[in-house]
């Protein structure tokens, strides 16, 4: 059956060319009026079904009959509402539940979580199995409303309005209806938002598990502020990865030790100052000028010493390491005029005992003693 088209001069009043002067008897659900009131264009469509509460211009009833148009279009100042008439059996709803559409029906939504506040609109009329859902625009026939106050979709009961914003995290902060009296309003579906953490905010966390916190790439919702994260500033940086400032790799003045036989942990370099008289295994004569380096990777110390002068005899010991050895290792003594090796060297705890005699009190000749030894 095809559907009647109208028209009209005014809104209300009853008299000829007025909208609700025509009967509701021979209207039926999908007939369009259209129509120039106050200098306003409307165009209408009449839902049998609906007796939702007359506020024009959005609902205008029939002076006579059952049904009501609703307001598709106008120009008026007033604003529009958009109305769709549902029938669902035994749906359970009342006028001002907010509902959401999931799994092929309508149910009330709630702002528990982000699927559960899908909203689609608001009940604005029920005739038994057949209800009226407000998408957006003016709705009546509320109660308990304080004209001025913004209402958010309520986090603890389903389908209601709630007066306060959601700040639970993991709860839906979602404005949906601005009151201008007790019983009316303006609704509008605004986009709502998750409440979270001030971690989740800023975190790596925040942006998803996969993150291995070394990459440059990163899961997220917004890569600009990835972009912002990956180089901002903290206060206690964690890396994972190498630690380079303009080609240099900085380790902690004190040793923060590793188990792992991977792990570099780490890098001193420095001078030390040899001691030639050890208990009863000092030096006769003492060298007069001395050099004496380190460097220390993980736990290998690489150590060398240059002197002139002095004497000594087997046994006679070298003190001062830079750092306690682990045990005996071997290093070298070279007489630096003739280029021959004159002694030899072996680490003890804390001292380096020569184990060949020495003599270089003349003065005039140099020696290097060099090698390494590990750390205790």
């Amino acid at each position: 059956m095809a559907n009647n088209v109208y028209a009209f001069t005014a809104l209300t009043g009853g008299e000829t060319g007025a909208l609700d002067a025509i009967p509701g008897a021979i209207l039926a659900t999908g007939d369009l009026a259209f129509g120039v009131s106050d200098g306003n264009l409307y165009a209408y469509k009449f839902n049998a079904a609906s007796s939702a509460t007359e506020a024009s211009p959005d609902v205008i009833a029939p002076d006579s009959g059952s049904g009501r148009w609703i307001l598709a279009l106008g120009s008026g100042a007033s604003g529009t509402s958009v109305v769709k008439a549902i029938t669902q059996n035994s749906h359970g709803f009342a006028v001002g539940d907010v509902l959401k559409f999931a799994g092929g029906v309508y149910a009330k939504a709630q702002a528990d979580s982000a699927a559960n506040a899908e909203v689609v609109g608001i009940v604005s009329a029920v005739t038994e199995n057949t209800f009226d859902l407000l998408n957006v625009g003016f709705i009546s026939g509320l109660s308990s409303l304080t004209a001025g106050t913004v209402y958010f979709l309520s986090p603890s009961s389903a389908g209601a309005l709630a007066d306060t914003e959601p700040t639970t995290v993991n709860q839906v902060s979602k404005p949906l209806l601005i009151a201008v009296s007790t019983t009316e309003g303006y609704f509008c579906n605004f986009r709502g938002s998750v409440v979270l953490t001030s971690a989740d905010a800023v975190s790596d966390a925040g942006y998803g598990s996969g993150w291995d916190d070394v990459t440059d790439v990163a899961p997220s919702k917004n890569a600009v502020y990835d972009e912002m994260e990956l180089r901002a500033p903290k206060a206690n940086p964690t890396f994972t990865g190498l630690i380079t400032t303009a080609g240099q790799i900085k380790f902690p003045a004190t040793q923060n030790a590793s188990s792992n036989a991977n792990t570099l942990d780490d890098y001193e370099e420095g001078t030390w100052t040899p001691s030639f008289a050890v208990k009863d295994l000092e030096w006769s004569t003492a060298p007069t000028s001395i050099t004496a380096k380190y460097t220390k990777i993980g736990r290998v110390v690489f150590i060398s010493l240059i002197g002139c002068g002095g004497t000594c005899q087997k046994y006679d010991a070298i003190g001062g390491l830079p750092f306690t050895a682990t045990g005996p290792e071997n290093m070298t003594v070279y007489n630096i005029s003739t280029a021959a090796i004159v002694g030899y060297g072996s680490t003890s705890s804390s001292t380096i005992a020569v184990l060949s005699a020495m003599d270089f009190s003349a003065g005039s000749y140099w020696f290097v003693l060099s090698g390494f030894y590990t750390a205790s």
